[in-house]
């Protein structure tokens, strides 16, 4: 996509100006996601089979920007957190599916199912199994990776297994099923993101050096107020 249709479209507008957004902080945000769906896509080995629609990335893109501003005036708020940022362009490449599909989906005869003719299916072609949602596996890679980065958390060295039946395993695939089954929201993806956070900054009880019994935790906690918690 040709740079000059953001210049085109934001000429339309003094709605960015205002709140200190140039041409170039949306094309580069632009740019950054379309590189890092080519990097996915080509780790997932299916770039013969999908495309990134320019137009459908822009549109998140722009999308992500306005809802930002929208959300900085209401709450009279000059940045956003960590959380909400993820979170919008999140829902927005949700709602807008860039990542769009060249390969045909086939119908099993009789149970109505969406799935790939697998009697043709050769070790290549295995990768496309959930091609399906090939937005939801990127949104889901896409959130981990800027949490895990942020968070100084290093993956490389624990086996596929033990990534799977950890936490943080099934912490990706709540996020991958929340994606795909249920009513997402900005406001839903901040919520785990958050909670995320959270956990990684919480002290581990080995970590303590004074165990408390349940008991105690749970008079702590009732002796606190949800202003406490705001600070």
């Amino acid at each position: 996509m040709k740079m000059v249709s953001f210049a085109a479209y934001m000429k339309k507008t003094d709605f960015y100006k205002k709140q200190g957004f140039t041409i170039d902080t949306v094309i580069q945000r632009y740019l950054w996601l379309l590189r890092r769906m080519d990097r996915f896509i080509k780790e997932k080995g299916v770039r013969h089979h999908v495309v990134v629609n320019d137009l459908m990335l822009k549109t998140a893109v722009v999308n992500y920007f306005v809802d930002i501003v929208r959300m900085k005036e209401f709450h009279a708020i000059e940045k956003t957190n960590t959380a909400k940022k993820y979170s919008y362009m999140g829902y927005w490449l949700l709602r807008r599916k860039p990542i769009q599909l060249l390969v045909d989906i086939k119908i099993r005869p009789g149970d109505g199912k969406r799935f790939l003719n697998e009697d043709l299916i050769d070790e290549q072609h295995k990768r496309l199994r959930n091609i399906e949602f090939i937005n939801e596996l990127f949104i889901t890679a896409f959130i981990v990776r800027k949490i895990l980065w942020l968070k100084n958390i290093d993956v490389k060295n624990i086996s596929a297994e033990q990534c799977r039946v950890s936490t943080f395993g099934k912490f990706q695939d709540n996020l991958y099923y929340h994606l795909r089954h249920h009513h997402v929201t900005q406001q839903s993806l901040a919520l785990m993101i958050g909670a995320f956070f959270c956990g990684c900054d919480l002290p581990k009880k080995e970590d303590q050096e004074t165990a408390q019994s349940q008991e105690e935790q749970d008079k702590l906690l009732s002796e606190k107020t949800i202003s406490d918690y705001g600070k």
